[in-house]
């Protein structure tokens, strides 16, 4: 299952008996602050910013994002998508990455959509670095910033 931390917080995704899944928010000393329960989706992965969490859930229609409020849990917003996103990171500036088999797509603190960019075939790896995602691809690299991408052929 997923983790996360930001600013002495930590964030875990676990299984739950009465839900489809629990994500747990801890407190510098690991004391609980917050459980939430999914019961929209099966959640996979989760993400920490400063007064919020993010995550992402498969349901029934395909992907679904949830951003809530670190204070009570609250949802502050939420996106649902078709496409299959398996992991999501922060970049800088309070951006967020989705990163999908055919596609990335860098969304604003609010969740709107900031751009997308297109792979042309499934990305052989990926990792969310200094504040930017790096993906591996068959006929390169792409990093993708808050503000636009650099791709990088290494043919």
């Amino acid at each position: 299952m997923d983790s996360a931390s930001y600013g002495g917080l930590s964030l875990s995704l676990s299984g739950g008996t009465d839900c489809q899944g629990l994500v747990t928010l801890c407190g510098e000393n690991g004391e609980k602050l917050l459980e939430w329960h999914c019961n929209t989706g099966l959640p996979y992965a989760v993400e920490l910013a400063e007064d919020r969490f993010y995550v992402l859930l498969l349901s029934d229609t395909g992907t679904q994002l949830r951003c809530l409020g670190t204070a009570d849990g609250a949802e502050l917003w939420r996106r649902e998508d078709a496409e299959d996103y398996c992991d999501l990171g922060l970049l800088e500036g309070g951006t967020l990455c989705l990163i999908g088999s055919s596609r990335a797509l860098v969304l604003d603190a609010q969740g709107g959509e900031v751009y997308g960019y297109e792979y042309g075939a499934r990305p052989l790896g990926w990792s969310f670095e200094d504040g930017h995602a790096a993906i591996m691809l068959e006929n390169g690299r792409v990093e993708l910033y808050a503000e636009g991408e650099r791709v990088y052929n290494e043919d």
